[in-house]
């Protein structure tokens, strides 16, 4: 099994970039006020699966390949009392490529 996995990555691996998604960390509730009493704590769902749970850095390594489409909800948990915040949405498109043209074209003797 383990070498499938190997291979299949090894396959893949051309078709497959890695890429980074961020967001702005949450230090203060609805109302404003700054959240000191509770630990912020962060989920994280592409295309309907959860990716990341319980993150306490406010990004993640995403693996995407070009060409597809992918939407993102991200929620805020705070620890000791359990509130979840509503969900923030992010569709993204990585666009399918298209290489450069060649450059400097000559024709010599």
């Amino acid at each position: 099994m383990k070498k499938l996995f190997a291979i299949t990555i090894l396959a893949l691996a051309p078709f497959i970039v890695g890429w980074t998604i961020s967001w702005d960390r949450v230090n203060t509730y609805t109302d404003g006020s700054t959240i000191s009493d509770d630990n912020v704590i962060y989920d994280l769902w592409q295309n309907g699966v959860q990716i990341g749970n319980g993150l306490t850095d406010n990004s993640l390594l995403l693996n995407v390949q070009r060409g597809t489409t992918y939407t993102y909800i991200a929620r805020t948990r705070l620890v000791r009392q359990g509130t979840v915040s509503d969900n923030s949405f992010l569709a993204w498109t990585y666009p399918a490529g298209t290489p450069n043209a060649p450059g400097q074209l000559r024709v010599v003797p």
